[in-house]
């Protein structure tokens, strides 16, 4: 009874954490989707399941890259059941789903594997964050969804093989299948390849380290099928699995072999490799140091996974091996995440299937979830030492209650701060100094605590404060990193079509086809946009010769000049090509456009479209954090005035008249103008006119250079 109270109460704890990590998605009606589920999932997702809808298969859709084969691009996950919330859901709210969903089951799948390895229920808890919270998950590439939601049925699969020895052969194999087949169905190549080495290194290991394999008769356990369940449990998932997603990774599998991706040159299988020092950083200062991924977890979790790999050497009997093969895995992704910086790894660009993936920093996922692993060995390795003085001075509450207080409080100015911290700041100490002494500082305070309250001899208070303490520990760094990372948008952002778009409808698509030349994510947060990037534009019903795809075809890449997966830019200088506007190119005119859109001077971003009377740096400040400073360069300009259109965000507290910003003007004659931007006279919130907003904010509303309606009829004049 004891144990199932325990495991419910921890299961609640990752619920609780799950909603406390993510509240404004999950209660303030915000959608955090940014870059490739943005751009990429979410339209072409949109797209297929409305076509579903209407009863028809998701065969094909000519509004992109001048026609797509939607179902069998495997990317698109559409046989995968998390993404099966487009049916009966508004497109951006299924894909949120989507998104989401691994923090969720990735740390509770990790947890039951965990205890089914016999860990206790707290040191299950710590290694289920460290993987479900570490630097594979709380990324900037995380925000897609791709790789989550592949590798978060791993310790689903490992709890199959760990049965396969025990339970009846048939529940295994059906456990194993259904693991690997959602890894396989989401699409996500790297993710479930990685996933299927890892699962069949892990069952070979099991098999190796068995009982038959230690009594050392060598000729019994090779002919032993009971001793090779595990790996033979594996091997039948993986064929089962692969035959039911055979549908979508077999036609993938051709479009690969016409794609621009059909074969990594060196140079691009090893972009994204970690340098030895920078991969330090990485786990010390992921803010600034981070490859699409970070070596990131909590320092104490790679602590306890040292203490737990000393246990187990000083152990002459009773020790488990399978500390030895996560030591091993730890050890080897971090090997893999260096990647150019390593001779080994022109060993796996060698390799069938793993060569098949660049950016070896994604292989973080190994190295989170084995610490995570160690990290549960280790706290229950070090629990007899703790029971030892608990016993010997039992201490009170006050001093667990007064030192997880005061790591609590450090924990937030520590938050905040890190959404402020800037890279490039002047000065001293720079930020990635700052960030150190903060982590420290909560760091130590954290594991004081964590160990005092092991000494406390009440067991209900002692389990109460360890677990609260845990999660506080876990929570601060992972959470204000992806706050920092991911971006937000209102909901009305998926409602508002582009000014361009709009006006591009009133021409009949298949004979008016668009060429949307511009870089993907110009026009992310235009509120409302000038116009729908390449995938977008086809939820309005457009047909482009542009799109988003990473295997687009070599064919028709050429066609376009050379395009990489944005169908703009090039494959060998990342520079768009404008020979298809030339009069010797007929390929739009072969592909029936007649309309293009871009930026002046046929530019692809607003930063280089060179219009002469401002300069690029000037037309889009961006956003500019507290503290923070930013140099707008100008070539030499006769002008009477500087207008600045700005506006604040979350600035509810700050007062009428305050300056929240200082301008220094240089003229060519050497003068400095001083002036001041001023709350209520040049600036304001920007939701300043919301009835929750305007209730509370202590500034005016500012003279409005532009206003536009969010929300519809029941919303507000943003």
């Amino acid at each position: 009874m004891y144990k199932w109270r325990a495991d419910a109460a921890a299961l609640a704890c990752l619920a609780v954490f799950f909603v406390a990590f993510f509240p404004q998605a999950i209660f303030g009606g915000r959608f955090i989707m940014a870059g490739d589920s943005f751009f990429y999932s979410y339209p072409m997702r949109t797209i297929a399941w409305r076509m579903i809808r209407a009863g028809a298969l998701p065969l094909w859709t000519p509004n992109i890259l001048s026609g797509y084969p939607l179902l069998s691009m495997s990317h698109l996950g559409i046989g995968y059941p998390l993404t099966w919330g487009y049916l009966f859901l508004p497109g951006h709210v299924a894909e949120q789903v989507y998104v989401l969903a691994p923090f969720l089951l990735a740390p509770l799948f990790t947890y039951l594997y965990l205890r089914e390895i016999n860990r206790t229920p707290l040191a299950a808890l710590l290694g289920a964050l460290t993987f479900g919270y570490g630097g594979m998950m709380a990324s900037p590439l995380a925000s897609n969804g791709f790789i989550p939601n592949a590798v978060m049925w791993l310790p689903l699969f490992l709890i199959a093989i760990e049965q396969a020895r025990r339970l009846p052969f048939i529940n295994a194999l059906l456990l194993g299948t259904f693991a690997y087949a959602m890894s396989v169905l989401t699409g996500c190549g790297q993710g479930f390849v990685y996933v299927g080495w890892l699962a069949a290194c892990y069952a070979f290991f099991l098999v190796l380290t068995g009982k038959e394999a230690e009594r050392g008769n060598w000729r019994s356990w090779l002919t032993s099928v009971h001793a090779w369940r595990p790996f033979l449990a594996t091997v039948g998932a993986a064929a089962l699995a692969m035959g039911l997603a055979a549908f979508q990774i077999l036609e993938t599998a051709r479009a690969v072999r016409r794609s621009v991706r059909s074969t990594l040159s060196y140079e691009i299988f090893t972009q994204g490799s970690f340098p030895p020092l920078m991969l330090w950083k990485s786990f010390t200062t992921p803010l600034f140091y981070v490859i699409d991924m970070s070596s990131y977890v909590p320092p104490l979790a790679v602590a306890l996974a040292l203490f737990a790999v000393y246990a187990h050497a000083r152990k002459t009997h009773g020790r488990d091996p399978r500390v030895s093969f996560w030591l091993a895995v730890a050890i080897g992704a971090c090997v893999l995440m260096l990647g150019a910086f390593t001779p080994l790894y022109r060993v796996v660009y060698h390799l069938p299937l793993l060569n098949r993936f660049r950016v070896p920093s994604r292989h973080t996922f190994e190295w989170t979830f084995a610490v995570g692993v160690l990290a549960a060995y280790g706290w229950d390795a070090i629990a007899p030492v703790l029971r030892s003085m608990r016993e010997k001075h039992p201490r009170s509450v006050y001093s667990a209650v007064v030192l997880g207080a005061a790591s609590i409080v450090v924990g937030i100015f520590w938050w905040h701060k890190i959404q402020v911290l800037q890279a490039g700041a002047l000065g001293w100490p720079h930020p990635p100094t700052i960030y150190r002494l903060w982590k420290g500082t909560f760091v130590f305070l954290s594991a004081a605590a964590l160990w005092r309250a092991g000494l406390i001899g009440s067991m209900r208070w002692r389990t109460n404060l360890l677990t609260l303490t845990l999660l506080v520990l876990c929570y601060v760094e992972p959470s204000a990193l992806v706050r920092r990372w991911w971006l937000v948008m209102d909901s009305s952002r998926f409602s508002q079509q582009g000014a361009a778009t709009h006006f591009l409808n009133q021409f009949a698509p298949p004979e008016n086809r668009v060429y949307t030349r511009v870089e993907l994510m110009s026009e992310q947060f235009g509120d409302p946009p000038r116009f729908d990037g390449a995938n977008l534009s086809a939820i309005w019903g457009l047909q482009n010769v542009a799109g988003y795809e990473p295997l687009i075809f070599e064919r028709y890449s050429q066609a376009l000049g050379g395009a990489w997966l944005d169908s703009v830019h090039t494959v060998d200088y990342g520079h768009p090509d404008a020979s298809l506007f030339t009069s010797r190119s007929h390929v739009l005119d072969i592909l029936n456009t007649t309309l293009a859109v871009s930026y002046a001077n046929f530019a692809t971003s607003l930063a280089s479209s060179g219009q002469p009377e401002v300069a690029a740096e000037m037309n889009v400040i961006g956003e500019l954090l507290p503290h923070a400073t930013k140099r707008l360069i100008v070539p030499p300009t006769d002008a009477d005035e500087l207008l600045l259109i700005t506006s604040l965000s979350n600035s509810t507290t700050v007062a009428d008249g305050e300056t929240v910003a200082r301008l220094h003007i240089f003229t060519v004659d050497g003068r400095i103008i001083d002036r001041e931007l001023q709350a209520g006279r040049d600036t304001a919130e920007w939701a300043h006119e919301r009835p929750d907003v305007r209730a509370q904010v202590r500034h005016k509303l500012a003279p409005s250079y532009d206003s536009t309606r969010v929300g519809g009829e029941k919303g507000f004049t943003a």
